[in-house]
């Protein structure tokens, strides 16, 4: 939705039109890696505004495996 107030959803929208991928999956990641590059990226913190766990990371990359953004 263009006319989204949510930039997230813009952004998805957008690459959509275009024929980008939108997925983890579309772009070949494993369904049954997640939680190995959830431990890899809780392994290696950088600066973020909430903890990184490895639990979060799962459900984050979850997620963008099947493209839920809200």
């Amino acid at each position: 939705a263009l006319g989204s107030e949510t930039p997230a959803l813009v952004l998805r929208d957008l690459a959509q039109q275009a024929g980008a991928p939108i997925t983890l999956k579309a772009i070949g990641f494993q369904q049954e890696d997640i939680r190995k590059a959830a431990e890899i990226m809780a392994a290696n913190p950088y600066a973020n505004m909430a903890p990184l766990t490895v639990e979060g990371l799962t459900e984050m990359l979850t997620r963008a495996f099947i493209g839920q953004i809200d």
